[in-house]
């Protein structure tokens, strides 16, 4: 969300909407939007309803959440492109500006290459955020979650191995 941020007044020359979707509850993703001062909307999918419709459900982090996803939406309303992305791993962001300016000229463009992705490490002012916030506003949920991370992965590659 950071990086789109950071390039919105990129994606307006193209009179493109941007939206983010997450698992959150409003009263949680108001904060965040405020806080990262996002110029764009963040939708609320509370009952993973288009997360599980768009095939991003990550059924083994916190519950339930959605995998990092960039999907852009012609003006018919067709996918006319597609990165499903990992969290460390990302589209570059050019490559979605690249996207939309050839959208433009052609409203049916679209593409099924796979896109090169690029590595995302956080800064040490990010990590150390991140390690606070594991040690001060991590609830027992969370600590159960981390406790049960190595039996999830092996449930996960038992299920890669059954198929």
């Amino acid at each position: 969300m950071a990086e789109v941020k950071k390039h919105y007044d990129e994606y307006q020359k193209y009179n493109t909407q941007i939206f983010a979707l997450s698992v959150d509850t409003p009263e949680k993703s108001n904060p965040l939007k405020k806080d990262m001062k996002l110029p764009f909307e963040l939708l609320c999918d509370v009952e993973k309803k288009v997360i599980k419709r768009y095939g991003l459900l990550n059924p083994y982090e916190h519950g339930g959440i959605a995998y990092p996803a960039v999907f852009i939406i012609r003006p018919d309303g067709k996918i006319g492109y597609r990165s499903l992305d990992g969290t460390a791993k990302r589209v570059d962001i050019s490559e979605t500006i690249e996207f939309i300016k050839k959208l433009k000229e052609d409203p049916e463009h679209e593409t099924h290459s796979q896109s090169k992705k690029k590595w995302i490490f956080p800064s040490p002012i990010n990590s150390i955020k991140a390690i606070k916030n594991i040690f001060f506003t991590s609830t027992l949920k969370d600590y159960t979650y981390l406790l049960l991370t190595p039996f999830v992965l092996l449930k996960m590659v038992g299920t890669k191995l059954k198929r």
